[in-house]
Formats: C-alpha cells, structure tokens, sequence
C-alpha cells in the first residue's frame, strides 16, 4: 500500500515537516478529485482524474491509491468514488504510525448527501 523506501526517500530530501505539507495538499487535492468523479464527469475527464491520482500517488510512494487508480482507468474509463476515498483513507491511517508528523493530516471529511 506505501512504497516505505520512497518515504524515506523524500524525508531525507526535504525533510519530514514538508514532506507532511506535500502529503497534506496531495490529500486535499485527491479529495477534491475525487468528490468531481463523484459528480460526474465525462469518459475523458475520468481518465484525467484517474491520472492525477496515479500520478501524484506514485510520486509520493502511494502505492495502494495508484495501483486501484490505473485498474480503474484500464477498465473503463469508470471511477469508483466511494473506492477512492477509502483507500485515500487507508493510505492516510497507515502513514500515521511510519510517520509521527503524519499524524497531523486530517481525516477526509465526507460531504453531506446532494453537497459537493
């Protein structure tokens, strides 16, 4: 699910404060992502969705959000939101115990039904 060598990586390169900021915005962004596919978007900007997800996921060693990612854009193009953001949410939990900064990234908040 975490690629634990690339972590490491990008701690040792820019340190385990910025890489919890970058985390962070990666998560607020794939949540926002996410809550699009949600709402429905056309084929093609699915396969754009799901590509930013992949891709911000491998950058950052998320491995579990990438794979789930780029099978749902091979069978498709289809997007599962509800998949999405629990594997989001899985990656954030499994990173707090590897990461002691990462404890500080905030569990997703799920909109209320019929609000983006």
């Amino acid at each position: 699910m975490i690629d634990q060598a690339r972590i490491l990586e990008l701690e040792s390169e820019i340190g385990a404060e910025d890489l919890v900021m970058i985390l962070a915005a990666y998560f607020e962004e794939a949540r926002a992502m996410i809550r699009r596919i949600e709402h429905g978007l056309r084929p093609e900007e699915i396969v754009r969705a799901l590509h930013f997800l992949r891709s911000g996921a491998l950058n950052l060693g998320l491995v579990g959000l990438a794979e789930i990612a780029e099978r749902m854009r091979e069978i498709g193009p289809v997007a599962d939101g509800a998949a999405l953001t629990d594997i989001l949410e899985e990656t954030r939990v499994a990173l707090a115990p590897r990461m002691p900064a990462a404890r500080s990234l905030r569990s997703p908040a799920r909109p209320e039904a019929g609000r983006p």
